[in-house]
């Protein structure tokens, strides 16, 4: 009489295949994530950079902010002219810094808004790998 062997289980190398398959999609797919995520935040640091950059325009166009100088968020803030800035990594944090508004180096009796150069240095809390200066106008804006 035959004996029947029990063939519905797996059996350990398989077991081992379908593991090793599983942690090798896992690596990539953290590894794109990873890299995503990153760059969504850079581009938020940026987006932020660029919200102070106009907000400091507005408030020059309305003469309600002294130029050449440099202008705290927390007065833009305070003023109206931004909305808080959240911190892409810690949501409990805001983020803050600085728009320094130099001459641009136009020569006329009287300086519009967009004759001023705008450095816009913003810090968040564990954002120390990304840019952290932004001078505006850009020079993608500049070929419009």
């Amino acid at each position: 009489m035959k004996k029947r062997i029990n063939t519905k289980g797996l059996t350990l190398i398989e077991m081992l295949g379908a593991i090793a398959v599983l942690g090798i999609l896992g690596t990539v797919g953290i590894a794109a994530t990873s890299k995503y995520i990153a760059h969504s935040r850079q581009k938020s640091y940026k987006t932020m950079s660029q919200s102070i950059y106009e907000a400091a325009e507005n408030c020059i166009i309305e003469g309600t902010c002294n130029v050449p100088g440099t202008i705290s968020t927390d007065e833009l803030i305070r003023d109206g002219y931004l909305d808080g800035l959240k911190n892409p990594i810690q949501s409990k944090h805001d983020c803050n810094g600085t728009v320094t508004v130099t001459d641009a180096g136009v020569s006329s009796d009287s300086l519009e808004y967009n004759d001023y150069k705008y450095t816009v240095v913003l810090r968040c809390e564990g954002l120390d790998n990304i840019k952290k200066d932004y001078v505006w106008p850009d020079a993608k804006s500049q070929k419009k």
